[in-house]
């Protein structure tokens, strides 16, 4: 029995952005365990399934392309012209977060990144308590062009340019300072490793917390998008040309797991696990509305039927909720969600995209012409006293 009481407390913080100076937060309450929020870049929207929208103030005119939720509080955006944002009041207010990018005025940022660190309950095995809390580690990391590294060590209060890049793979000598990192990835429960990846197949390791950053060889020259980790040995890169590729060794090798999109670039992987008693789930999103997801660490790929098929999806996200009607409460999947070009929201509920005979995805109503680069969530997930 699936049980969604008022004696759990759940805050789900979800934060969209793309075009445009503005930011948009929508709050449902009615199906979801607490409270759902979702921030947008565009104009006002008349969703099918939110209400209340409202504008929020962002303190910039550029293109906000990455965002990180790592409390109830606290959200992280950055984007074109050296932006970079933060709110500490649940994204009501986004200012500057630093005068430590002065000197960068001429660099996008693309990525954003904390650590998630996990600890035990001491009330774990008692019917009706979670196993663990989870939380962001003081570690950050942006990244951008120019071959831009910044890291925190004081959860963003300061930023420093990172700058030691050992070349192990490939010829990047005389390119390697004007590439574009496009996402950055900082490992879960692990406060030393992190990934960065970007143009012409680079993909960068830190295994000390951010002091040292080596190439390793993808076997690829394509333009990467987005790196995830589902544990510090399982990660996944989506790119240019149909690639997904994977590493089962905590970022020394890599293989291109064909999830079978053709040509299609992919934008953006995510990568779950401690869903439904220890299941994990990969989903990726890309050009004119690809969708693909594995429920088996990208041995397979189900390849979706998206709501569109003229749009580009550039990022994704899911909703998951606790089951604590068992001893043993978990994380359930409950929906997946794909945000793309020209305002572009897909959804599917659970049953449309796990199982043998996953159906079409859903498009909402959302009245934008901004395109949709980035999403984030935040879940803190525990029970009332």
């Amino acid at each position: 029995m699936l049980q969604r009481s008022n004696r759990i407390v759940a805050q789900l913080r979800r934060t969209l952005a793309g075009d445009g100076p503005s930011v948009m937060k929508a709050t449902r309450c009615a199906t979801l365990l607490g409270l759902f929020t979702l921030l947008q870049l565009g104009n006002v929207v008349d969703a099918q399934t939110w209400s209340g929208w409202f504008a929020d103030d962002v303190q910039s005119s550029a293109d906000i392309l990455d965002s990180a939720a790592i409390s109830e509080a606290v959200v992280w955006i950055v984007g074109k012209d050296a932006t970079i944002l933060k709110s500490t009041d649940s994204a009501k207010i986004f200012n500057p977060a630093t005068e430590d990018t002065a000197g960068y005025v001429r660099v996008d940022f693309y990525g954003v990144s904390f650590p998630y660190y996990c600890y035990a309950n001491p009330q774990a095995g008692q019917p009706g308590h979670l196993p663990e809390f989870c939380g962001a580690g003081l570690t950050g990391y942006i990244v951008g062009s120019f071959s831009t590294i910044l890291k925190s060590a004081n959860s963003g209060v300061n930023w420093l340019k990172q700058t030691n890049i050992e070349l192990n793979h490939g010829s990047f000598e005389s390119i390697i300072t004007d590439m574009t990192f496009r996402s950055v990835h900082a490992v879960r429960d692990n406060e030393d490793l992190a990934f960065i990846v970007g143009d012409n197949g680079i993909i960068l390791r830190t295994t000390n917390g951010g002091d040292t950053w080596s190439t390793m060889n993808s076997r690829v020259v394509t333009t990467l998008h987005k790196v995830a980790f589902l544990s510090p040995t399982v990660g996944f890169v989506a790119g240019d040309e149909g690639k997904l590729l994977k590493t089962t060794d905590g970022g020394t090798t890599w293989t291109d797991t064909r999830p079978g999109v053709g040509s299609n670039a992919l934008y953006s992987v995510k990568a779950y696990s401690g869903l439904d008693f220890g299941r994990t789930f990969v989903i990726a999103v890309g050009e004119a509305g690809t969708i693909v997801s594995s429920e088996n660490q990208g041995e397979d790929w189900e390849v979706h039927t998206s709501c569109t098929s003229s749009r580009d999806l550039y990022d994704t996200e899911v909703e998951y909720y606790v089951n604590s009607a068992t001893f043993s409460p978990h994380n359930v999947l409950n929906a997946a969600w794909a945000f793309g070009a020209s305002g572009t929201i897909c959804s599917a509920a659970r049953g449309a995209f796990l199982g043998p005979n996953p159906s079409r995805w859903e498009s909402r109503a959302a009245s934008l012409s901004s395109s949709l680069y980035t999403t984030s969530a935040y879940q803190d997930m525990h029970l009332n006293a």
